[in-house]
């Protein structure tokens, strides 16, 4: 995943933010597929089937919600560790307001969905 932050003090977010989607669009849409069609699957390609699985490999790629919008559940399972907890069920239960919370904040706030 690539990951971008800007400054507190920068003078426009809004345009920063277009400007570094307009790019990374254009890269996934021109840079990617160049890279991949003309090195990976032609001068460090071993075999034709190793064309064939990166193919698979790109075909299968799915974002993950959870790495860039937190909602307060990374330490879950760690937590439960150390409490020597194996009752996920409470553990959420005690929580589950906060999660639904910061979802609905995450939700709002970046998607507009309310």
């Amino acid at each position: 995943y690539t990951v971008v932050a800007f400054p507190v003090d920068a003078p426009d977010k809004t345009l920063s933010g277009a400007v570094v989607d307009a790019l990374f669009a254009a890269s996934c849409d021109h840079v990617t597929p160049a890279f991949c069609d003309s090195f990976l699957t032609g001068r460090a390609q071993r075999d034709a089937e190793s064309g064939e699985m990166l193919d698979i490999i790109r075909s299968g790629l799915r974002m993950d919600f959870g790495i860039f919008h937190r909602i307060g559940m990374d330490d879950v399972i760690s937590d439960l560790l150390a409490e020597r907890n194996v009752n996920f069920v409470s553990y959420y239960s005690v929580r589950a307001r906060e999660y639904q919370n910061a979802l609905k904040n995450v939700l709002e706030k970046v998607y507009g969905i309310k």
